[in-house]
Order: structure tokens, then sequence, then C-alpha cells
């Protein structure tokens, strides 16, 4: 098994992973800790945030396919055996790198149980209680909320873990049927437009997941369909003022006050959301836009940050919303829920990557004793 070509980093893509997790902190502090302040039965100025995770999942749907398509399987990697051992390793891998910031989050939350309800002996036994299914990421199938007690946006992570295997093996067929792809899309936009509903647990989070991720194996297929044309400069002229309105659309209707907070006040509006935003990745994927030339260095170090921001933003904001609501308000708690989440995070890659490169360092370093003293032998 060999990887292909490693392709440009797209430095917009990295970004926009950075202002998904900041969308999410957004929605789930509006939707846990928004008080109508003149109890005028208004409702906040953010809303749909649920919409966000949808564009995770189909980015990771994208870039999972990308490293499947561009691998040369052997030919005992070919049958359904083969395939299903790559995609359950390349799942353990990948997966396995989540842990230390699902373990940081968890503490957190566990911090945050205690000093909310009292460090007595029962308590802290409750608090311990779904650890063990919480940090091995088995409790996003569970039927009750309560089991994602401390980080409720782990069910992400737990159901992706779940369906992760099947997708991949699925991701490792390069052929590109249209009929299918055209079948999997009329049957995604039956769901997002009728039966979706932001399920997250059982049953229904784990097709939720699944639905999220073949729209990014349909994004995969077109996004290689469109690099092939050749457009003059006025298209992409074009093109980029269709991401503009794309995001002016998106921005309105994650911003504008309605009359529900969740799920969205029309099943259309969060469906123009999903699909605007997998055309919109379409183009600066394809690279016929202008966005992705932006060349920011800081971005790939704002991309890294989505995944600590959106585990550890929720424990964190209910830290401080427990202390300082009641000393700086609404607004001021939810700006240092923003800005605690970032330097949270920041912290928390920095040191998982220093301990991640001194584990690899000392690995290679036994490695290499063991083969000389082979050699001696």
């Amino acid at each position: 098994m060999r990887g292909g070509k490693k392709e440009e980093r797209i430095f917009v893509i990295d970004l926009i992973r950075f202002f998904l997790a900041i969308g999410i902190l957004f929605h789930h502090y509006f939707g846990y800790f928004w008080v109508d302040p003149a109890g005028l039965g208004t409702k906040p100025r953010f809303r749909n945030g649920i919409v966000l995770v949808e564009i995770f999942l189909i980015l990771s749907g994208y870039f999972t396919v990308r490293h499947f398509r561009k691998l040369k399987l052997k030919k005992t990697e070919s049958t359904i055996d083969g395939r299903f051992k790559i995609a359950i390793e390349y799942t353990i891998k990948k997966f396995k790198a989540f842990l230390p910031y699902v373990l940081v989050a968890l503490l957190v939350g566990i911090a945050y149980g205690l000093i909310s309800d009292g460090f007595t002996a029962k308590n802290i036994v409750a608090q311990l209680e779904v650890f063990p299914q919480e940090m091995t990421l088995n409790s996003g199938y569970m039927n009750t909320f309560e089991r994602l007690y401390h980080v409720p946006p782990l069910w992400y992570l737990s159901l992706s873990f779940i369906v992760f295997p099947v997708f991949c093996v699925f991701a490792t067929f390069n052929k590109k049927p249209y009929l299918r792809n055209w079948l999997l899309f009329m049957a995604l936009t039956i769901y997002y437009t009728t039966f979706w509903h932001g399920d997250f647990v059982g049953v229904e989070g784990i097709i939720r997941v699944l639905a999220g991720l073949l729209f990014g194996l349909l994004l995969y297929d077109f996004v290689e369909y469109f690099k092939t044309k050749k457009l003059k400069t006025w298209m992409r002229v074009g093109l980029q003022i269709l991401e503009v309105l794309f995001v002016a659309y998106i921005g309105w209707k994650l911003t504008f006050r309605g009359d529900t907070l969740r799920p969205v006040t029309k099943t259309s509006d969060f469906f123009n959301i999903v699909l605007f935003s997998w055309f919109g990745l379409a183009f600066i994927l394809s690279r016929q836009d202008f966005a992705h030339k932006i060349n920011l260095r800081i971005a790939p170090l704002l991309g890294k940050l989505s995944l600590p921001i959106f585990l550890l933003h929720l424990p964190i904001e209910n830290l401080i919303h427990y202390y300082l609501q009641d000393l700086i308000g609404f607004k001021w708690c939810l700006v240092f829920s923003v800005i605690i989440s970032i330097i949270a995070s920041a912290v928390v890659c920095f040191v998982v990557e220093l301990i991640a490169k001194k584990v690899n360092d000392n690995i290679k370093v036994k490695k290499k004793n063991i083969k000389k003293s082979k050699e001696i032998r």
C-alpha cells in the first residue's frame, strides 16, 4: 500500500475549520445560557449553529476519500477482508490521535461537575461512572443524553468512530459511477429535507454522521471532475462572487433573529446552508477560485485548534458562566469563553505535540539500538 503525491495545503480550509469550531461555541453558548433580558420573548441572535457540524462531517468525508483514492492497493489488500483491515487500521490510527484531547476535555468537564455539585464521595463516583465509556469513544450510541454528561460534543467523535471503518471501506473503491453519485445525492437531499432533526444519539445519530461523510464523498468526486475544467478569468471571478454570496447567506441564516433556536426555523434553511457550503468548498478545493491562493502562515495552527476548541469549549463555557455570569454578564462571559477556549486549546495542542514528538523520538532510538545490537550479533 503506497500513498500518492501530497497536495499543496489550502490555507482557507484551515481557517474554515477554525471558524466552524468558534461558530459551534457560539451555538452552544446561546443555546444553553441565553436568557431573555426583558421577558418579551426575544430569541438569541445566533441560531442554526447545529448545521456547522455537518460541514465538519463533509470535510472529514472529503479528506478521508482523498486519502484512500490515492492509495495503490496490493492484491492482498484489494479483497473485502483486506479493505476492512486497512480501514480499521486507519480508523484506530486517526482516532488514537484524538484521545489526548478527549482526556483533557473530560477532566475539565469532571472538574466542573465536582465544582457545581460538590466534592462528595457520591458525586465523585457519579462523575466517574461514565468516564470509561466517554474515554473509549463508545458513549455516542447510547439513547440518553446523560451518557455524554461531561463533554456533550463528544457525540461527534463517538458516532464517527462507529461509522468510520465502514465508510473507509466504501472509500477504498476508486471507481466513480456517476449514476451512483446522482442516486446518492437524491437520497441525501430527501434525508436532509425530510428526515433530518439534528439527532446526536442512537441510530438517528449514526445515520446523520454517515450522511455527512457521504456528502464528503460526493464532494471529492465533484472536485476531481471540476479540476479538469479550464475556466477563464471572468468565470473565476464569478465563482468568487458566488462564494461571497454563499457566505453572506449562511451568515444571515446563522445570526438573524428567528422564532426558534433548534431545530432550524425551516428545514429548507438547513439544507440550503449545507448545499451552499458544499459548493463553496468545491470551488476552493478544486482551486478554481481565488480564495485558495490566500497564504496565511497562521492558518495551519488555527486549523489544528478546531478539534480541541470543539471538545473543550463547553466545559470551559460552563465554568465561566458558573463563576462570572452574575459579575460581568452574558456578553462578556461569551467573549471570555472564546478567548480562554482558544488559549487553552493552543496550550493543549502544544503539550500533546511535544509529548508525541518525545515518544516518537524515543521509539526511533530504541529501534535503532535494537538494529545495532542485531548487527553486532
